[in-house]
């Protein structure tokens, strides 16, 4: 059987890490090292424009593929019936979210965005999981999308049907 080790493929195990010391060598298997490892690959992902390769369910999401685990498992755990999500981009994020609430059964995802592009909101509008989706149309610190605005959105939309709630505001 083959060593598939890192050392066996040339990697050591040890990085060194600039300090206000001076250089320093971290161990990658000691909690320090790996804190240290993760940053650097977190950092290299943005640089390398990672998150913007990334997709849900065709809809570019721009979130790192880490992220994207950790809100799944947050929301099949937690189940809530609202996700606000402020900032809007593509809809990816409102995607993930809302296809992750219908496979619980319940809950609704509301985009807020001070602009959300025409053909962002076309995407996101003809997308399968626009039932579970309302967008708004302004700053997620004016008062008209305050919190109470938002509640009373959310109540007038689940006392209509499931029809797409993606509506201008």
């Amino acid at each position: 059987m083959t060593d598939r080790t890192p050392q066996s493929a040339g990697l050591g195990h040890v990085i060194t890490v600039a300090t206000d010391e001076g250089p320093r060598e971290l161990d990658i298997y000691t909690k320090e090292g790996f804190w240290a490892l993760a940053d650097l690959f977190t950092r290299a992902g943005w640089h390398h424009r990672l998150p913007y390769e990334v997709t849900w369910l065709g809809v570019p999401i721009i979130q790192i593929p880490e992220d994207v685990l950790a809100m799944q498992e947050l929301l099949w755990r937690v189940r809530p019936d609202v996700v606000v999500e402020c900032g809007v981009a593509h809809g990816g994020a409102l995607v993930l979210y809302a296809s992750i609430l219908d496979l619980v059964g319940k809950g609704r995802v509301i985009g807020i965005d001070v602009e959300i592009r025409k053909y962002n909101r076309l995407a996101i509008e003809s997308h399968p999981m626009s039932k579970r989706i309302t967008l708004v149309e302004g700053s997620s610190v004016d008062e008209e999308v305050s919190i109470a605005a938002i509640k009373r959105r959310v109540a007038a939309a689940s006392s209509r049907s499931t029809e797409c709630q993606c509506t201008p505001e």
